[in-house]
Formats: C-alpha cells, sequence, structure tokens
C-alpha cells in the first residue's frame, strides 16, 4: 500500500503539542489515525493513564485497545510491514515499546492501562470517585434499558398528583394509559429539556416572558430575510392589484369586510408592501394567501375566490371585459416574475406560517401547569433511583458533571483529573450531546494554552444520525470555531477512502455533492459534503434498482435474488441488506427463508404481530378478565377453536351489555342458536377452559395458558418453525411477566410483544446480515443492499412537551410549546407548536440524507437501491413522498427512468415444505363457508368480505399432551386447597380481597409513610385495580369502598399498623413453591425420579416478620366479613377453618428458619385477629 494522498494531513495529525479536530469521512481510516495518535502520545507520557480515550461504544473502545496492542505485539515480534504507510504505523509502535522498557509499563501484558473507555464508562467513574457530591449514595446499580422503569416512575407520579394534572389530562382525553407512556417518554429524554424548564422554580411569568421575547426575535429576523428578499416587481404592481381585487370580493360579500377572510381584508387599504415589525406580520399572511396556494407553492391560476373574476362578470359588475381580463393578466404576469425567485417564495410560505409572539391564556395555563409537574416527575424519578439503587446512563452523565463542580468551583476530583490528565482523544464526536459537550469543557476547564496538553477528536458530520439520542451535529463546527472550553482546535480533513472500490466512490461523490446543502446551519443540521478520493483499485458498482408498480413481496424477491447472486462471487464475500425500520425487513425474511439463504439479524425479525402470538395474548387476557369481550371474541375466532362470524353474532346478539362471553358459551339456550358446527366447536372447548378459569385466578396463569393452548390444538395451527419459534418465546416473556407483577398493564404487555423479535434463521457466522441502517455505522461488507427506498419512516411520537433549540446572532434561542390536542388537521393547529413541528422536520430532513450517506458508504465493492416506484393513471411517474431515503435522489434518477417497466421480477421461489406429521397434515381445513339455518352468510357483512380462514376440524384427533393433562402427573396445585375458600360468593368479592391485598402489600413496603396516607389517591387507584380485573361498572363505587374500609380499619388499628410497619426480614406476598415428597412405603419407583413427576405445592404468605423478641410471625389476611353478632364465634370458626394452611406455612418456614415460628389471621374489615403457636410436625417426625 502507498502513501496516501492526504499523507502530510495525517501526518500533521499526529503532532503531540497540537489539539485538533479531525473530519474523517466515511472508509477513511479514522480508527488508524486515533491509534497512531496514541502511539505517538505514549512516547512522551510519564504514564499511560495520562491518556483518556472516549467512544461511544463498547465494540469501538474494545476495537481501538486490540488496535493498540496488535500493533504493538508486530513491531515486537519484528514483522517486517508489507508497504511504507504500515511500516510509519510499526516505527511508532517500536518507539512506544522502547518507552515501555525505559517505563516497565508492560503494555503488552497489561492492555487495561490503556485509558480506553466509553463515554458513560466514563460518567460512572467520576460519580463513583465522588459519591456524596454527585448524589450517587450507596453502590448503584446501571438501567441500560430503563423504558419500564420510565413507565413505572410515570404510574407512581399520576397516582399522587392526579389533582394537579387536571389540564394535561384533559389535553388527551383523560386517558391516563396516554398519559402515563408520554410521561415515560419525556423521563427518557429529560436530558434534552430539563435545562429548559429549571431555575425558574414558579416564576413561570418570567419564563414566559423571555420565551415571548425570544419568539418575537425569530419572527422579526425571519421577516428581514423575507423583505431582503422581496422581488422588486412586487414593491409596485402588487399593491393596486390586490387592492382591486378586494374591491371584487367585497362586491361579492355586499360590502360587509368581516365576511371577507381574515388574511384578505387587508387588501383594502394596502398602499405598499408589509415592512419587517411584528405588527406587519399580518400583512404579510394576506401577501401569502394572495400568491401562493395553501400547501406553500406558487399560484398558478386566478379565480374570482381570489378577487380574479372571468370576463363573463363584467356586465354584472357593471365594467368593461377589458378591466376583468387586464386586472387577471397583470396578476398572472407578477406570479412568471416571482417564479424566478424561489428564496423568496420559499421565505414567504415560512413567514405565513409564524405564529404571532404571544402565547394564548389557555395555551400558556396548560404549559404552565407541565412546567409546574415536571420538576416533581423528576423528584419522583430520584426517590425510584434511590429505592432500587439504580440509575440510568442520562443520571450519571448528569451526577458526573456533578462531581467535577463548575469552572468557577471546580471540585478536588476536578483538580486532581486536571493533574493526572494529559491529553485527551474523543472518537465519533459529531454524535455529541450537549450534557457530553458540557462534561467535556469540564474536564479541560483548568487547562491553558502552551501547557503541553492536547484534546484531540474525530469524527464526520456527514455521518451524524443520532439525534433522537440528542446527538448534535452543529457541536462539531462549533468546536472548531470556538474550541472546547480554553482549547482551541486546529481543523483538518481527510480525503482518502481506504474502504470502497473506485466506481462506488465516483457514485456517491456525484450524487452526494448534488444533494448535499451548499452552505451549513447549525439549526436545521445541514452540513456540507466532503468528497473523497480513492485509495484501492478494487471492481466494484452501484446498481440502482425501480420497481414500477410491483409490490413488496416482488422487491423482497429481488433482494433474496441479489444475497444469493453475492454469495456466489467468492467464499468470503459478506452482504448487508440494510433497511431504515426492523417493519420494512418482514418480506425479505420471508424470502431469504424460501431460497434456504442463511442469515443474521440481531432484534430483527419481529414476530410479536404474528397471529399465534396475538391468539395467546388474547387467551391470556380471556383467562384474565373474563368481562374482557374483545379478548373473548377473538379467543372464540383463534384458529384452534375456529367459531364462525355468524355464530359469534348469534351468541351475541341482544345478549345486554352484563353477559360475559363464557356465562353465554355455557347457556344452553343460547348455544341452541348456534350451527351445529358452532355447538360442536363450543363443546370441545369448556371442558378445557373451565378448570383453568376455576383455579388460574388463585395461582400463576401461566402454565394455564399454556395448558389450554396445547390442548386446543395451538401448536398445529402454526403454519411453520417461525410460529412455533415466536410462540414459544412470547410464553416465555408473559411468564416473566407475570413474574414481575406486570402482566395486566395493557401498555407493558403491547410493548413488549413489540420487542419480540425471532431467533436467527441460522447458527454462527452468516454471510448475509439484516440490520437497521443505524446498526451498520461502522461497519463495512462486501455487497450491500438497500431496499425499501420509497418507504416513510414512522413519525415522531408525540409529546407532552415540544422544544426547539436554534441560534440567531450567536445566541441560544428556544421554542416551547406543549402537546397540541389530537386529531386537529393541519389548518388548525398552534402556530407555535407548527413552527416547532417544522423546525424539527427540516433537521429530519438533513439528517435523512446523512443516513442514506451512511448506508451508501457500507460497501467495498457493489452496492444495489432499490425503490418501488407508481405510474399515475397519465402514464407519468409520481414524485416518492417527501420523508422517504428515495425522494432527495428522484431528480438525480427521474430522467433516466425507461418509459416503460423493463425491469424482470426474479422467479419466485417456493418454500421448501418442512417434515410435518401425518397428524399435522390432517388438520389443513380451510372452511368457513357453511350457513347456519335461518342465519345466511350474507347477513353478515364482514364475512360478506372474508370468503375463508384457516381453522382445525371440529372433530380432530389431537396429538396428546401427557405433561399438561389436569389430572395426572406434575400438577401443580394450591397449599390453599379447594376446601379453603373465600366466605363469600361471586367474583367480585374475590377482587376486592386481591385489590385489599394489593394496597396492605403497598402500604407495608412504604410503611414510613402509614400515617399520611392520602386515601382520595388510594381510591383511584383501587378503582382501577378493579376495573381492570372486571369489576361491573355498577358494582365499582361500593367494591371500591369496602377495599378503602378494609384499609382505613387496619391502619387504624393498632394490631393492623404493627402488621404492617417495619420489622426485621420483612416480607409481603412471599410466593414460595415446595414439591412434596413421595409417601414413605410407596411402591411407584417413578414417584423417586425427579421434581417433575411429584406435587409441585404453590403457596403466598401474605406477610411475615420477625419482631422484637425473635419470633418470626406469620400473618395471612382475610377479608371475608360477617354481618350480625357473635363476631368472636364467628372468628374462632375460622381460626380452625384456616389452621392446618397456617400450620403447613409454619411447616415449611421452619426448614428455612430455625427460630420460634407463630402464625396470626388478621380480619381487616372486623379489625379482628386470632394468633397461636403451630405444632412443630418436623419435630414429632424426628422422635
Amino acid at each position: 500500500m502507498s502513501a496516501p494522498l492526504d499523507a502530510a494531513v495525517r501526518a500533521r495529525a499526529l503532532d503531540p503539542q497540537t489539539s485538533f479536530i479531525v473530519q474523517a469521512p466515511a472508509g477513511s481510516g479514522k480508527t488508524e489515525l486515533l491509534t497512531r495518535r496514541i502511539l505517538t502520545l505514549l512516547q512522551s507520557v510519564e504514564e499511560p493513564e495520562e491518556i483518556l480515550a472516549i467512544t461511544f461504544t463498547r465494540k469501538a473502545a474494545s476495537e481501538m485497545r486490540q488496535r493498540v496492542v496488535e500493533t504493538l505485539e508486530r513491531a515486537n515480534s519484528g514483522e517486517p510491514a508489507s508497504n511504507v504507510y504500515e511500516e510509519e504505523g510499526l516505527a511508532l509502535a517500536r518507539d512506544v515499546l522502547k518507552r515501555d522498557a525505559e517505563r516497565q509499563w508492560q503494555l503488552i501484558r497489561n492492555p487495561q492501562r490503556l485509558n480506553l473507555r466509553t463515554i458513560d464508562a466514563l460518567a460512572t467513574q467520576l460519580a463513583h470517585r465522588l459519591p456524596v457530591t454527585s448524589a450517587l449514595g450507596a453502590p448503584t446499580g446501571i438501567v441500560e434499558d430503563a423504558s419500564a422503569l420510565y413507565r413505572d416512575v410515570a404510574s407512581r407520579f399520576i397516582e399522587s398528583n392526579i389533582d394537579s394534572m387536571g389540564l394535561v389530562l384533559l389535553q388527551v382525553g383523560n386517558r391516563l394509559e396516554q398519559a402515563r407512556q408520554l410521561l415515560a417518554n419525556l423521563l427518557a429524554s429529560r436530558d434534552q429539556w430539563k435545562r429548559h424548564v429549571y431555575g425558574f422554580g414558579d416564576n413561570h411569568d418570567e419564563l414566559r416572558a423571555i420565551l415571548e421575547s425570544m419568539l418575537g426575535e425569530l419572527v422579526e429576523s425571519r421577516l428581514d430575510n423575507l423583505y431582503a428578499l422581496v422581488p422588486d416587481v412586487l414593491i409596485e404592481g402588487l399593491p393596486e392589484r390586490l387592492h382591486m381585487a378586494c374591491g371584487f370580493l367585497l362586491e361579492d360579500a355586499e360590502g360587509d369586510l368581516s365576511e371577507l377572510p381574515e388574511e384578505m381584508q387587508g387588501w383594502l387599504d394596502l398602499e405598499e408592501l408589509p415592512g419587517t415589525s411584528l405588527e406587519d406580520l399580518s400583512g404579510w399572511d394576506g401577501i401569502g394567501a394572495a400568491l401562493l396556494t395553501k400547501s406553500g407553492g406558487l399560484r398558478k391560476r386566478l379565480t374570482k375566490a381570489e378577487g380574479f373574476p372571468a370576463k363573463g362578470d363584467a356586465k354584472k359588475r357593471g365594467v368593461e371585459p377589458a378591466l376583468l381580463v387586464s386586472h387577471k393578466e397583470h396578476m398572472l404576469e407578477l406570479l412568471e416574475r416571482v417564479a424566478e425567485s424561489p428564496e423568496f417564495i420559499e421565505a414567504l410560505a415560512e413567514v405565513c406560517s409564524l405564529p404571532y409572539p404571544r402565547y394564548r391564556d389557555e395555551q400558556w395555563a396548560l404549559l404552565s401547569q407541565l412546567l409546574g409537574v415536571l420538576p416533581k416527575l423528576l423528584l419522583e424519578l430520584h426517590m425510584v433511583f434511590a429505592e432500587r439503587r439504580v440509575v440510568d446512563f442520562t443520571e450519571l452523565a448528569e451526577r458526573a458533571q456533578r462531581a467535577l463542580g463548575t469552572e468557577q468551583e471546580p471540585t478536588d476530583l476536578a483538580l486532581s483529573m486536571d493533574l493526572s490528565l494529559k491529553h485527551i482523544l474523543v472518537d465519533e464526536f459529531q454524535d455529541t450531546s450537549q450534557t457530553q459537550f458540557r462534561l467535556f469543557a469540564q474536564l479541560v476547564g483548568g487547562w491553558e494554552p502552551g501547557d503541553g496538553r492536547t484534546f484531540f477528536v474525530v469524527g464526520d458530520p456527514m455521518q451524524s444520525i443520532y439525534r433522537f439520542r440528542d446527538g448534535d451535529v452543529a457541536l462539531f463546527a462549533q468546536a472548531g470555531d470556538d474550541g472546547i472550553g480554553p482549547v482551541k482546535l486546529e481543523s483538518l480533513t481527510l480525503s482518502v477512502n481506504f474502504r470502497a472500490a473506485p466506481d462506488v466512490i465516483k457514485w456517491v461523490n456525484q450524487i452526494f455533492a448534488s444533494i448535499f446543502p451548499k452552505r451549513a446551519d447549525a439549526d436545521s443540521g445541514a452540513v456540507t459534503y466532503s468528497p473523497s478520493d480513492a485509495h484501492l483499485t478494487t471492481d466494484g458498482g452501484v446498481q440502482v434498482h425501480t420497481l414500477v408498480n410491483k409490490e413488496r413481496f416482488d422487491e423482497a424477491e429481488l433482494v433474496a435474488c441479489l444475497a444469493a447472486e453475492a454469495l456466489a462471487i467468492d467464499p468470503q464475500h459478506t452482504v448487508a441488506i440494510l433497511v431504515r425500520t426492523r417493519s420494512q425487513a418482514g418480506d425479505i425474511f420471508d424470502a431469504l427463508r424460501a431460497r434456504s439463504l442463511a442469515y443474521e439479524s440481531i432484534d430483527m425479525d419481529q414476530v410479536g404481530e404474528r397471529a399465534v402470538v396475538r391468539d395467546l395474548v388474547s387467551l391470556c387476557l380471556a383467562l384474565r378478565y373474563p368481562h374482557d369481550r374483545l379478548h373473548w371474541l377473538s379467543l372464540l375466532r383463534a384458529p384452534f377453536v375456529g367459531m364462525t362470524l355468524n355464530d359469534l353474532h348469534a351468541l351475541m346478539s341482544e345478549s345486554g351489555r352484563e353477559a360475559t362471553v363464557i356465562e353465554l358459551l355455557r347457556d344452553p339456550a343460547r348455544l341452541a342458536l348456534l350451527s351445529a358446527d358452532g355447538q360442536a366447536r363450543a363443546a370441545r372447548l369448556l371442558p378445557i377452559l373451565e378448570p383453568a378459569l376455576k383455579r388460574a385466578s388463585r395461582g400463576r396463569l401461566l402454565p394455564w395458558v399454556e395448558s389450554v393452548w396445547l390442548q386446543l390444538g395451538g401448536p398445529v395451527v402454526c403454519r411453520d418453525a417461525v410460529d412455533r419459534d415466536a410462540a414459544e418465546r412470547a410464553l416465555a416473556r408473559l411468564s416473566s411477566l407475570e413474574a414481575d407483577g406486570r402482566l395486566w398493564e395493557k401498555s407493558v404487555l403491547t410493548e413488549v410483544m413489540k420487542s419480540l423479535y425471532a431467533a436467527n434463521a441460522e447458527e454462527g457466522e452468516c454471510r448475509i446480515q439484516v440490520m437497521t441502517l443505524h446498526k451498520a455505522k461502522g461497519l463495512e461488507f462486501g455487497t450491500v443492499i438497500l431496499p425499501a427506498l420509497d418507504r416513510q419512516p414512522r413519525g415522531d411520537s408525540t409529546q407532552l412537551l415540544n422544544w426547539f433549540e436554534s441560534t440567531l446572532d450567536g445566541r441560544p434561542q428556544l421554542l416551547l410549546a406543549p402537546l397540541e390536542q389530537s386529531g386537529l388537521p393541519p389548518g388548525r393547529r398552534d402556530r407555535i407548536n407548527r413552527l416547532v413541528r417544522k423546525a424539527r422536520e427540516r433537521c429530519d430532513e438533513q439528517e435523512k440524507l446523512r443516513l442514506l450517506y451512511v448506508a451508501c458508504t457500507r460497501a467495498r465493492h457493489h452496492l444495489h437501491l432499490i425503490g418501488r416506484i407508481r405510474r399515475n393513471t397519465e402514464d407519468q411517474y409520481q414524485t416518492p413522498i417527501n420523508s422517504s431515503l428515495l425522494k432527495p435522489l428522484w431528480p438525480l434518477l427521474e430522467p433516466d427512468l425507461p418509459t416503460e417497466d423493463t425491469h424482470k421480477s426474479p422467479e419466485p421461489i417456493s418454500p421448501a415444505p418442512e417434515e410435518v406429521s401425518d397428524t399435522h397434515k390432517s388438520l389443513a381445513e380451510i372452511s368457513d363457508t357453511h350457513e347456519p339455518p335461518g342465519l345466511p352468510i350474507e347477513s353478515d357483512p364482514v364475512s360478506a368480505t372474508v370468503s375463508s380462514f384457516e381453522r382445525l376440524p371440529v372433530d380432530v384427533e389431537m396429538p396428546s399432551f401427557v405433561s399438561f393433562e389436569w389430572e395426572k402427573v406434575a400438577k401443580k396445585q394450591e397449599v390453599d386447597s379447594e376446601s379453603v375458600k373465600f366466605s363469600w360468593a361471586g367474583r367480585t368479592a374475590r377482587d376486592i380481597g386481591t385489590v385489599v391485598h394489593q394496597q396492605l402489600q403497598m402500604l407495608a413496603q412504604s410503611a414510613d409513610s402509614l400515617a399520611n396516607v392520602d386515601f382520595d389517591a388510594l381510591g383511584i387507584i383501587a378503582e382501577r385495580q378493579l376495573r381492570n380485573m372486571g369489576v361491573q361498572k355498577e358494582m365499582l363505587p361500593q367494591a371500591t369502598e369496602t377495599v378503602l374500609l378494609a384499609v382505613r380499619s387496619t391502619l387504624a388499628d393498632e394490631r393492623g399498623r404493627w402488621a404492617l410497619s417495619p420489622h426485621a426480614e420483612a416480607r409481603s406476598e412471599w410466593a414460595l413453591s415446595v414439591v412434596q415428597e413421595a409417601e414413605e412405603g410407596d411402591g411407584d419407583p417413578e414417584k423417586f425420579m425427579g421434581v417433575w413427576n411429584r406435587e409441585v405445592r404453590q403457596m403466598v404468605i401474605d406477610r411475615t416478620f420477625v419482631d422484637e423478641q425473635g419470633v418470626r410471625w406469620i400473618v395471612d389476611f382475610k377479608t371475608g366479613d360477617h354481618q350480625g353478632g357473635q363476631v368472636e364465634l364467628f372468628l374462632d370458626s375460622e381460626q380452625m377453618r384456616y389452621a392446618d394452611q397456617l400450620n403447613r406455612y409454619a411447616d415449611i418456614i421452619r426448614r428455612m428458619d430455625e427460630g420460634p415460628v407463630r402464625v396470626g389471621l388478621y380480619f381487616p374489615l372486623l379489625k379482628g385477629w386470632r394468633e397461636w403457636e403451630p405444632p412443630n410436625r418436623e419435630q414429632g417426625s424426628k422422635h
């Protein structure tokens, strides 16, 4: 390898006395440059730890460390270099080895002395080194995915602050679930908004004045820009045209000016164009109404609606036809001249969408309420962090900054690091956030020019694609212009590409030099293009595949065909299929599997939306919530049950709102309305469901879900191995949710199923990888295939707080707006929100260009771009949608598109048939065509549109699932046997008992606040819990009052408070599983073969603790009530009734705890108490 063309720039970057910021385009050898910089610096430091290299991923840190060590090992072994460029690197390494020997570093044996770490690891180190200042406190874990924690915090916050969120909740339609998710989203992005809403305390009026002042300055700057672009022809000709137009409009309105659109009313008195003050904003709205369409484009035709009537109206208006013709022609001539000034048109459209710089009072009231609750939300987050002894990475970064102090008051840690660090290197600097930038500035706060310390950053603004993580590409240019803290940086740019073939680089240069902006802009994140020079002479090329009027299946087939062809190039060739979102890969996976092409995809192949998973979720929720008709009907429609729509209609028709689906299925008269097929399917379903319904509510649900699914034939209706894998993963994930107590939160369930991915089609190293564009950053492949370029990504999610930062004359500006009411058409959206949205859209548009650049520069040899395009009815190509990756390429591709579709789709490959059993083959029945007597299929409007659906035959003989039969081996049963039942009838009473137990558990976990319980908030929570369990609406008030009575009575009773108070080794709702030993003398040898063949008993101890005397207490809460007198006799009878149950609890606890044990029954509704010392049966058996 000869020396690269930019060798002088690379040599300059190694100067150990100078700080640099280096732009390193894709493939330019950034890691090698960092490696050589580290080797150069190692020659002059006293200890390796004086050099700190920071990366953004563990992989990058590991790769850099490995590269340094490998270079040192090669130099140490005497291995010769293969070219001049390699020799330069080895020479640096040999000099380091000399220094290593002098200082006894032994870097090859101790590579951990190389101070290479991620930004998160650095923050962790800083926070832990000064835990008091950073507020980190006790040892703390780090939550990598904190989304579940954020939802928990949001739930707790809403429950305790619901009264102070009236306007916020009203804006989301009082949908608490949506409010919870929106608050959780805010917590995830708090490092982006926190700095904007803190510092004003409750003085929101001051904040309002500042925000409105900033907004006013922004509007005036846009007006200045617009006025400077006004074509001269408008200054003289437009006022006269609009004055006349308004006169004609007034005639049509019978002289009533108020009947005209507001923006047109100003035309009547218009003598000159508006100016640049805020008062002129409405005037420019009028100019925009005259010149622009509603979409912001220049008008091409004029009608009487704009004040330009046809000449046929002359007689009616009492004017000469020539006047109307001249009036319209002059205006059309003005429009033609304006068309020559596209910058003016764009600026006018922007000004017409600008808000008047004042918040409406109702809008500010909402924003003020939101700003008032956000500090409390953060306080709740910190409380959860403290309780769970965990933090997220955002919190770590903030605490790291706190640990360093400020520039005026640095901490001892900052002073210590100032002395110990001589050189700092930062990789991927283009993705730095504002928080990280401030951390870097703090690290170098005490540095001075000429003191021998250097700051070296490398990155590529063209590859900045992490704005959604608060990556700010403008910081790269800011660091180059102003430096970081007191450190000034010299700017360098690499130009040589060591990765791609010359033809690929030539195409990339041509395309992206055309579509990247010509000027950089900090507000939109626009960066200019920096071209590359090829260093290699390898073969390669770029192909653009435009599929005209083709479907996604055709595109997937083409992708699989191209991948297969690429693999044939050579045995080491690698292929990457890169998509913008995971949802774009589904058809591609099917096509790859059809061709038996092994591929690797990490968290890509989503299976949570497969029918088999949806059916399992419906079964789970149906068993848990008998009143949930939606999931019950989904269950009956599932292929392993297979009821027709007509039968469902007959079952539910005129059933009222109160009856549950299971009650209707139990009703013989109702079943008689079904077809013979429907009756047979119900008869097959009920014996399987009834045991699960009866017992699942008193223990774990998921074993019953799986058992019902197996017995009904769930595995048999799986279409392929992916379906079966999906079912397996779904059951495992549902079981995990149940163990965490989160199975019943539907938003959690939805999110979890969205993140359910299939296993890779093939284990081991695969030559085909499927991944998102973001995941591909930093990687390279022989062939890169970019499908779905025509498709749009998912839009920005709704936020409770919308914000955007910009700069004006070097000063920061902030746009801040609250959540808009959902469903508003674009024309009715608040203009401040529209301004924020538009600003963010401009940033998204620029990042889209960079994302496309990243994707195209992953290819070493071959690049394939695929997009589907449509022809309209006039046989013209339709322009791609604006947010697609195809749109920026369209002006360059459209001229070369064929006049007719010449692309030949590859022949589709039928999936290889799986080997299936005869039993499975006999189950393939497509049927939904029979007509029940008296209810023809045509009468069902849904069935009329669906001709068939796949389901099991009603008389199918199912495979035997011995392990899951109800009364055979390996069965689970609760210690609380069927003889121990609740003392009241009905499911509602059982649900009340469940909620009381949950409330008492919550109080026991926060026992320090037993004296300050907010019963209003508790009532809201209890009502929601009861509603989620399916308690009927009319019974909710009484049920909620019963729960509150139980809790109040417990807290008012000394014994109740004692049971809930803090104690040693206290636990609430302690779940244990116990394996029963085989009976002595039992001759069945299988009973001694393992846990699976023994009976497994489950038990849940309501409350247990050790008191001051060392006695272990086992307390069981019984929420039954007793009407009338003789309460003591009732309590005595209850003690006798539950004695065996609690004595068994004691036996099990004695196996784990040798101390004294006592048991007690507590009755919250009665303030009743019974206690005794249970007999020690274990001791008795030993004697």
